[in-house]
């Protein structure tokens, strides 16, 4: 179920953020970027540069039948999961069987030879 939590929220949720970056030089020549223009001082405001991050590739978002069909599939592979953990529990159950049989057989073969 966690796992099935993870892949959805890295599925559905956006990647990395894109942002606008504001560029400009000071008195001393010295290069600044800030994240927003009003962090711009006043004085350097005419000369600013608008920057933009390249787009960022577009991916592709799933469709509502994808989804599904990776949560059916996930939901099919952990039903064959849990029957092969039945299968080995019940072969372990025989096993734990067979030892009492054979524990108790040896128990009463050594209460024979005390007699």
């Amino acid at each position: 179920m966690r796992l099935l939590l993870g892949i959805l929220i890295f599925v559905l949720l956006p990647g990395v953020a894109w942002a606008d970056f504001f560029k400009y030089t000071d008195d001393q020549g010295k290069t600044h970027y800030v994240d927003s223009a009003a962090k711009v001082p006043l004085k350097y405001r005419q000369s600013v540069k608008h920057k933009v991050t390249p787009d960022r590739p577009q991916k592709a978002t799933p469709s509502k039948a994808e989804v599904v069909g990776i949560i059916d599939d996930m939901i099919a592979e952990n039903k064959r999961k849990q029957a092969e953990s039945q299968k080995k529990i019940r072969r372990l159950e025989s096993e734990i069987d067979q030892i009492d049989r054979d524990r108790r057989a040896l128990e009463e073969s050594v209460r024979n030879k005390r007699r």
